[in-house]
């Protein structure tokens, strides 16, 4: 049924595919009609305004022509009057240059009566300054000698208060000295106690690190040792290294004590060697070590057969009742001593239990050791081969002549050496545990005795923190007093100093005034002289202008008419030359117009010959049109005739996809319930391992009845509860303890540490306070005096000073400035005009330079507050300090500029484009002498 179906399908879509092609073409065909129909009517309305086209341009053929006409004509007018403009043209122009000729004679009298009054306008310019430069000076040495007649009682009455205060603190600096040399004795002692101690302190804690060097190395030998002794009682414990069948019998026998009944174990369990002849001895036994002992045959026989039982492999026994052996001949043992490296038979060296000689002599009594392959080679050759030999390196010389031998591979330990090594790793440990809690008594006593020197330690310090504090306090106060003579000495002197400058003051202004006053007359009188001759030749100027500005008036009236004929005689050309441009537009036009009509006219012609053959091609269009009609209402009976028997099919499908429905969800089921099952098993082999570490394959071994599955729960659960009773296990506790033990002991360590570092912080910080303060006060003095010597250098006399304003704390403390120019009294920095605050200002700054002067210094328009008198000040000082010091001024200050060697400036001679030029002032200066 679905073939059948799955053909008719295929049946009804080719008729349908044949179906829709055909209506597609027969929608193709009709379009086509259309869209003949649509371009007979579009090339109809072509014609048509063609046609309207060749109307249209017939009349504006006629218009062209009229136009043409009288472009002509006006372009004849335009030249007659052309010509009259360039005969008036060159007239004025002979006369504009006459009157140009007679300007120019009168511009050079002009200029040279306007230089000679320039020149006498300069000379009065400047020497109406210099009379008012002498009128301010003159002022000035008045008021200057006013103000040095105020200042003389002031310095006498502050002469005498500075004497009286300097006796005084004289008396106070002598008692301070008495109590500081008091306190650095004290000092001095209570340091060296301390040395003693911090001595006795490295000491211990040198001591203390060795022994904790030697606690951590016995601890690490105790660890390392006690997990190799783990790990060997464990590989014994669980038989490692044994062969499968040999393992198996021996834990059959700890299992069953019946089974373990005349089985006494493994070759390698019943013996013992030195380590000396270990490698020897088993080269020697080789397997035999494995080799399972016994007490008789039928013991041997039962453990043979439990091994075929279990299927565990193969093993050989040696039963004491049937295997016997013998030593070497006497006469063989005395030949043989006499040789330099023989060690002795295997038996002797070896220690046993005496029930196993038969065995161990059946092995190993016939079995030389000797030092080396040399005296092996050597033994064998004497004696022909007659027994084995074995070297302590492992070589082996077999009875038939054969040799075995080659570097041991180290497997890790041997089941032969197993046991001896755990006995000794046990007697080391032990030794290693006495010799720790040794260790760690020293480690106690040792840091008991730290502890009691930290307390003097730290008694002392506190005692040497306070004598420290109180002779930086005295010192200080010491300092401070010396400073304070120092400071009134100076005082006095200066204020000695300051009034005899005073009395020279006044008698060099007294003399400078005498001279500006002469100065004043000789400069009035210059003025008076020069602003006569400037009248004269003023009134003579003025005559000459007016004569200048009638020509001048003239000149530019020509200029005026030349310009307007120029500007008639532009615009006639103009004129021309648009109307001979609309002349040649108006005959191209005339030729396209004539072009288009005939364009036209074949236009037309082409067109009706399209539309005849789309009228033929629409004939053709209909009769194929009529075909594809009939075409269409066949292929829709043949589709319906496929759909009815399609139907039918659909039919009998469905009701087999039914049962196969019904089939399919059952086998889900099926599949669902194995898939179930299969998880369940898994679960189970899962859990087997996670809770038992057991496979599916090894619990099929253990397999048993075990009765009653209920019983079996109620037993499973009551074993669980007594072990959640017994609670976790730490197995790692042990290293925990020793791990949180050495750590706090590490932090015991960094504390007393980091308290040593604290306290050794503080007695630095003291130490360096006490210097800071020292440095600031010497420095500060050097920078006052400097600063005194700065100030009057730039004000031309004057003093100044700066001021602690808590001389007690220095470090801490304010600084104000007091100032005292020249004529002035003294006064706080910020009672002082701007001018000057910027030059106590500057002279402060030179005093720090003064102080310790510096390679390269920048000045941002530092003088630019000062007046011209006081920037030629600055400059003259900034001279003498660039012999050490060089200096980079930003300034827009002309004196400044002037006394600079190299300029340096900015400009901007295109828009958004800087350019910086330099100037070397002295190169430029010389140059100009030289010219």
């Amino acid at each position: 049924f679905t073939r059948n179906s799955r053909q008719k399908n295929e049946l009804i879509k080719k008729a349908e595919e044949n179906l829709e092609k055909t209506r597609n073409e027969f929608f193709n065909l009709e379009n086509s009609l259309e869209r003949c129909l649509s371009e007979i009517k579009l090339n109809e309305e072509k014609i048509q305004n063609l046609l309207n086209n060749i109307e249209r341009i017939e009349k504006e053929i006629k218009e062209i022509n009229t136009k043409s006409y009288g472009i002509s004509r006006e372009i004849l007018h335009k030249k007659d009057k052309l010509n009259e403009l360039y005969q008036e043209h060159e007239k004025c122009s002979r006369e504009l240059a006459e009157y140009e000729e007679q300007m120019k004679a009168q511009q050079l009298l002009l200029g040279e009566s306007e230089k000679f009054i320039e020149s006498y306008k300069s000379t009065l310019i400047d020497k109406m300054n210099a009379l008012s430069d002498k009128k301010l000076q003159i002022n000035s040495f008045n008021s200057f000698i006013s103000n040095i007649n105020k200042n003389h009682n002031s310095v006498d009455n502050e002469i005498k208060q500075l004497t009286l205060d300097k006796d005084e603190q004289t008396q106070k600096y002598n008692e301070l000295t008495n109590t500081v040399f008091k306190s650095a004795e004290e000092l001095k002692s209570l340091k060296s106690d301390m040395e003693v101690i911090l001595r006795k302190k490295d000491e211990l804690d040198s001591e203390l690190d060795e022994y904790r060097k030697l606690q951590n190395a016995v601890k690490s030998e105790i660890q390392v040792k006690s997990s190799r002794y783990k790990l060997l009682n464990e590989m014994e414990k669980n038989l490692e290294g044994y062969n499968k069948s040999v393992r198996a019998v021996l834990q059959f026998c700890k299992k069953s004590p019946d089974f373990g009944q005349g089985i006494h174990g493994a070759l390698a369990q019943l013996l013992k060697v030195d380590k000396k002849y270990e490698i020897a001895i088993e080269m020697a036994l080789g397997g035999a070590l494995q080799n399972i002992v016994t007490t008789s045959e039928e013991d041997a026989k039962k453990a043979i057969e439990k091994l075929k039982e279990t299927k565990m492999g193969r093993a050989t026994f040696l039963p004491i009742t049937s295997v016997k052996g013998s030593y070497m001949a006497e006469n063989i043992l005395s030949r043989l001593t006499n040789y330099k490296g023989f060690c002795g038979i295997a038996s002797d060296l070896i220690t046993y239990s005496r029930e196993y000689k038969g065995i161990m002599l059946s092995l190993l009594g016939k079995v030389v050791v000797v030092d080396n392959l040399d005296t092996g080679i050597a033994i064998s050759r004497d004696f022909k081969n007659s027994f084995k030999i074995v070297t302590l390196e492992g070589d082996i010389i077999s009875t038939s002549g054969s040799m075995t031998g080659g570097s041991v591979e180290n497997k890790g330990v041997g089941i032969l050496s197993r046991n001896r090594e755990i006995e000794e790793l046990q007697e080391n440990m032990e030794k290693l545990h006495k010799k720790e809690l040794a260790l760690e008594g020293n480690i106690s006593a040792i840091i008991n005795e730290i502890k009691e020197n930290k307390e003097k330690l730290i008694k002392i310090e506190n005692n040497i923190k306070n004598c420290q504090l109180a002779l930086v306090r005295d010192e200080s106060h010491l300092s401070q007093v010396k400073d304070n003579i120092e400071r009134i000495s100076s005082r006095i002197e200066m204020l000695i100093n300051e009034k005899n400058e005073l009395i020279q003051q006044e008698k060099k202004a007294s003399e400078e005034l005498e001279k500006y006053s002469e100065d004043l007359r000789i400069i009035e009188q210059e003025i008076n002289d020069i602003k006569k001759v400037i009248e004269e030749h003023q009134d003579k100027h003025k005559e000459e202008q007016s004569l200048r500005d009638e020509l001048s008036n003239s000149i530019t009236n020509y200029k005026i008419k030349l310009n307007s004929i120029s500007e008639s005689i532009n615009n006639i050309n103009e004129t021309i030359s648009r109307l001979l441009s609309e002349k040649e537009a108006l005959t191209n036009s005339y030729n396209h117009k004539m072009a288009e009509k005939s364009r036209n006219a074949e236009e037309i012609e082409s067109i009706k010959q399209t539309i005849e053959g789309l009228k033929l091609q629409m004939k053709n269009y209909q009769e194929e049109k009529t075909g594809r009609n009939f075409q269409i209402e066949r292929l829709i009976g043949v589709k319906k005739e496929l759909e009815e028997e399609l139907q039918e099919m659909s039919e009998k499908i469905n009701d087999a996809n039914k049962n196969l429905i019904l089939l399919q969800e059952e086998l889900g089921r099926i599949e669902l319930k194995r898939s179930k099952t299969e998880m369940e098993i898994e679960a189970i082999q899962t859990r087997m391992w996670d809770e038992y570490e057991i496979t599916y394959n090894n619990a099929l071994t253990m397999k048993k009845d075990i009765g009653s599955i209920s019983q079996a729960q109620k037993a499973i659960n009551m074993y669980r509860t007594q072990i959640k009773e017994l609670g976790p296990v730490n197995l790692s506790s042990i290293e925990d303890y020793i791990k949180t033990k050495e750590r706090y002991e590490f932090m015991v360590a960094q504390c007393i540490d980091m308290e040593n570092a604290i306290n050794k912080l503080n007695r630095v910080i003291y130490e360096m306070t006490a210097i800071m303060k020292k440095q600031f006060t010497e420095q500060f003095k050097i920078i006052n005096d400097n600063f005194n010597e700065v100030f009057k250098q730039l004000f031309g006399g004057g003093r100044a000073r700066l001021i602690l304003s808590d001389e007690d704390n220095v470090l801490e403390s304010g600084i104000e400035i007091e100032a005292q120019p020249p004529g002035k009294r003294l006064q706080n920095l910020m009672l002082l005009s701007g001018g000057e605050r910027a030059f106590t200002a500057i002279a402060l700054l030179f005093a720090i330079l003064r102080l310790r002067p510096v390679p390269f210094c920048v000045l941002d328009e530092i003088e630019a507050a000062l007046d011209e008198a006081n920037v030629y000040r600055f400059l003259e000082y900034l001279k003498l300090l660039s012999g050490q010091t060089q200096f980079i001024m930003i300034t827009h200050r002309k004196g400044t500029m002037e006394g600079s060697d190299r300029l340096y400036g900015v400009t901007m001679e295109e828009h958004g484009i800087s350019k910086v030029v330099s100037i070397k002032i002295n190169d430029n200066i010389n140059d100009s002498k030289a010219g």
